[in-house]
C-alpha cells in the first residue's frame, strides 16, 4: 500500500513538470516525525497511523514522512478503588462510580491507558458551630447576621453533602446603669462578686465581657441583708523560738485556739491550729538541658555552696554531693526542707543559630537569650543558649548557638586631671566649673575609626581665701594703726609688702605701722593652704588731702583672676572702671546692686586697677591680676 501511494505522489510531483515547470522552479521540504497516538500537520490533518504525505504551498512542496508508535493500553490491569463523596487522581477527580478509563504519558511521551473501577460511598457530614457574638457575627459562607438564632448552609461534596450549623447568640453592650438588671441576694457577713469582696448592702456595677473580648455590657448586685455564720480555720507551722500572734493573742508553743468576732450583726469563728516543727515544700521545675539549683546564702545552708546543678528528671532532697536541700531563715532560724520534682528536657532542635560579625567602639555586649557577656577587645566568642516550650501538651527544648566575630573600635580619649583655684574653663565642652567634679562626656565628632570623642575630666576646685582686713587707714600724722587679715579659711599664711618692697614686713595675720607721716601702698597676700592666692591692696592715708580713700568698703574675688571678677560692696554700686597698668581704662560698667560679675576674658594677663563708686558717692581703689 505504501509503494502505490509513494507512486502516486511521485506521479503528482512531476505532473508540474510535463506541464512545462521544471524541477528547479520548485522548493522540497522533507519533515520525518515519530509520535504517538495522533499527530497534526501543517496541512491541517491530523493522522493516526504511518504515512507519507505531500502538500504544496505556492512553489514549497511540504513532504512528511510520519512514523506512528503505538499507545501502551492494558485494560486487564484493574485498579481498584474506595473513597468518600469523591475520588482524585492524577489531578482528575470523579463523583460517581463505575468503571473508567484514564490515559496517562510514558516517558517517551505516549499514551498509556489504566482501567479504574471506583466505588465511591455516600458520607454526608454535618458540623455545629456555637458563638457568642457582639452586635454582629459573619459566617464561614459570607453571611453577616445581627440577631441570634440557628443558621444553615449546605454545600455540595461530589456525590456528598456537608452542612454547616451555626448556633449563634449575639450579645448587646449596655452603657447606662438604668438598663442593667440588679440581682439582689442574700449574703453571711460578706460576699464576693467578680473577683471583689464585699461587706456592704450597696449597689455594685461592673463592666463584663464577652468571649470574644469585645463586647462589654454592665452588671450589677445589691446585697438585701447579711445573715447567719461564718468559720474559717487558720493551720500554722511555726519554728524554733518564734513567736505567733493571731487575733492579738501570742503563743509560743503549739496550740489550739478560738475567738469569736461580731461585725455588724455577723459572727465569725475563727479557729487556730499552731504547730512547731519545720517546714517542708515541694519545688516542681521543668527545665531545658539543665536546672540549676540555687541555695539562699543568707540562710545558712549546710556547706555554704551557692548552686547545685542538676542534669537528669528526677525527685530530689539532696544534690549529688549528698548536700540536703534545705533553707534556713537568717533571722528565726527555721528550716525549710525543699523537695526538687525536677523535669529535664533534652534538646531536639535547634532554634535560632546564627554568626554576628560586628564591630564597636571600646566596649560590646552580646547577648544569647537571657545570658549577656561584655567584651572590650576583639573576640571570638559562641555562647549557647537553652529554651524551653511548649508543643501542645508535651515540652520541648531547643538550643541556639550564637557565635560572635568582634572587632573593637577605640573612642579617643581626653583625659583631663586639674587642680585650680575658684574656676576652671574647659574647652572639651566650653564650660566654666566652680566646684570639683568627675566628668565623662561624649562629643559628636568622630574620629578616624568612627567612634567618638570622650572628654574626661578629673578636676578638683580649691578656694581662694575670702580676705577682709579690719583697722583705720585714715590717719593723722603720726598716728598709728594696726591692719589685721581676717577670712573664716582656716591655716591661711600672709604676707605684707609696704610700697614697692619685694620682701615682706610681716608674714603674720597682722600688720603694725608706727608713727605714719605719709600716704603708703599696702599689698597683702593670702595664701590657702592648696595654694590659692588672695590680693588686697588698700593706701593708708597721713591727712594728706585724700579723706575719701578707701571710704567703701569693697570685697574682690577671686584674685588673682582667670576671666570671672566678683564685686562686692558696703553700698549699692553705681559704676566700675578698670584701669590697665599705664592707667587705660580697659572696662566701664554701670551697677545697680552690691554685687557685680565682672567678665575679663579679653584681657591680658598682668596687673589692673579697679575703681568702684558707689550711689552714695563713696568710693574704693583696688588692684587685682589676672592670670589664664
Amino acid at each position: 500500500m505504501k509503494k502505490v501511494l509513494l507512486t502516486l505522489l511521485m506521479a503528482v510531483v512531476f505532473l508540474p513538470m510535463a506541464m512545462g515547470q521544471t524541477k528547479a522552479d520548485r522548493i522540497f521540504v522533507t519533515e520525518n516525525a515519530t509520535e504517538c497516538g495522533a499527530f497534526t500537520w501543517i496541512d491541517g490533518n491530523t493522522y493516526a497511523t504511518d504515512t507519507t504525505v505531500m502538500y504544496t504551498s505556492g512553489d514549497t512542496v511540504y513532504v512528511l514522512n510520519l512514523t506512528m508508535l503505538p499507545a501502551v493500553v492494558d485494560t486487564t490491569a484493574m485498579v481498584e478503588v474506595t473513597g468518600e463523596c469523591v475520588y482524585t487522581n492524577h489531578g482528575k477527580t470523579w463523583v460517581e462510580e463505575g468503571t473508567f478509563y484514564d490515559t496517562l504519558r510514558t516517558v517517551q511521551n505516549c499514551d498509556s491507558v489504566i482501567k479504574i473501577n471506583i466505588t465511591l460511598t455516600r458520607v454526608d457530614v454535618t458540623d455545629t458551630l456555637t458563638v457568642s457574638a457582639c452586635d454582629s457575627y459573619t459566617s464561614s459562607w459570607g453571611e453577616t447576621y445581627t440577631t441570634s438564632g440557628q443558621y444553615t448552609q449546605t454545600e455540595s461534596v461530589g456525590i456528598c453533602e456537608h452542612t454547616h450549623m451555626l448556633d449563634l447568640t449575639v450579645n448587646y453592650g449596655l452603657t447606662d446603669t438604668a438598663l442593667v438588671q440588679l440581682n439582689e441576694v442574700e449574703a453571711g457577713c460578706s460576699y464576693t462578686w467578680q473577683g471583689t469582696t464585699y461587706t456592704d448592702t450597696m449597689a455594685h456595677y461592673k463592666t463584663l465581657y464577652t468571649v470574644n473580648g469585645h463586647c462589654d455590657s454592665l452588671a450589677g448586685i445589691r446585697v438585701v441583708s447579711f445573715s447567719g455564720t461564718e468559720y474559717d480555720t487558720a493551720n500554722v507551722v511555726s519554728c524554733g523560738n518564734v513567736s505567733y500572734t493571731w487575733y492579738g493573742r501570742t503563743f509560743n508553743a503549739a496550740a489550739q485556739a478560738d475567738t469569736t468576732i461580731v461585725v455588724d450583726g455577723c459572727t465569725t469563728h475563727h479557729h487556730l491550729n499552731l504547730t512547731y516543727g519545720d517546714a517542708y515544700d515541694t519545688i516542681v521545675r521543668s527545665s531545658c538541658a539543665q536546672y540549676v539549683y540555687t541555695y539562699d546564702s543568707r540562710t545558712g545552708a549546710p556547706g555554704q555552696r551557692e548552686s547545685a546543678t542538676f542534669t537528669e528528671s528526677g525527685i530530689y532532697n539532696e544534690d549529688m554531693d549528698g548536700l540536703e536541700l534545705v533553707s534556713r531563715h537568717w533571722s528565726t532560724g527555721c528550716v525549710t526542707h525543699h523537695t526538687l520534682n525536677l523535669t529535664i528536657v533534652q534538646p531536639q532542635q535547634r532554634e535560632r543559630d546564627f554568626v554576628l560579625d560586628t564591630a564597636a567602639c571600646d566596649s560590646y555586649t552580646f547577648t544569647v537569650g537571657r545570658t549577656s557577656v561584655t567584651f572590650d577587645t576583639d573576640t571570638v566568642y559562641t555562647l549557647t543558649h537553652y529554651a524551653h516550650g511548649t508543643n501542645g501538651n508535651t515540652n520541648i527544648c531547643y538550643d541556639s548557638i550564637g557565635t560572635l566575630n568582634l572587632t573593637i573600635k577605640h573612642s579617643t580619649i581626653n583625659d583631663t586631671v586639674v587642680v585650680a583655684c575658684d574656676t576652671f574653663y574647659w574647652d572639651f565642652n566650653d564650660t566654666y566649673y566652680t566646684s570639683s567634679i568627675v566628668a565623662q562626656l561624649r562629643d559628636s565628632i568622630l574620629n578616624e575609626e568612627g567612634c567618638p570623642m570622650i572628654g574626661k575630666l578629673n578636676l578638683t576646685i580649691n578656694y581662694t581665701p575670702e580676705v577682709t582686713i579690719e583697722g583705720e587707714w585714715n590717719l593723722q600724722p603720726g598716728e598709728s594703726t594696726t591692719l589685721t587679715a581676717v577670712t573664716p579659711m582656716s591655716n591661711v599664711r600672709y604676707a605684707w609688702y609696704r610700697g614697692t618692697s619685694t620682701t615682706p614686713v610681716s608674714t603674720t595675720n597682722t600688720l603694725a605701722l608706727n608713727n605714719v607721716n605719709e600716704n603708703i601702698d599696702i599689698h597683702l597676700v593670702s595664701t590657702s593652704q592648696q595654694g590659692c592666692v588672695a590680693n588686697n591692696w588698700l593706701t593708708v592715708t597721713s591727712n594728706v588731702g585724700i579723706d575719701d580713700v578707701d571710704a567703701l568698703s569693697v570685697r574682690l574675688y577671686p584674685n588673682p583672676t582667670s576671666r570671672v571678677l566678683n564685686v562686692e560692696s558696703a553700698d549699692m554700686i553705681a559704676t566700675v572702671a578698670v584701669y590697665n597698668a599705664i592707667g587705660q581704662q580697659v572696662m566701664l560698667r554701670n551697677g545697680d546692686s552690691n554685687a557685680m560679675q565682672l567678665d575679663l576674658g579679653n584681657l591680658a594677663n598682668g596687673q589692673y586697677s579697679i575703681r568702684i563708686i558707689s550711689v552714695n558717692g563713696d568710693e574704693s581703689t583696688r588692684k587685682f591680676v589676672v592670670s589664664k
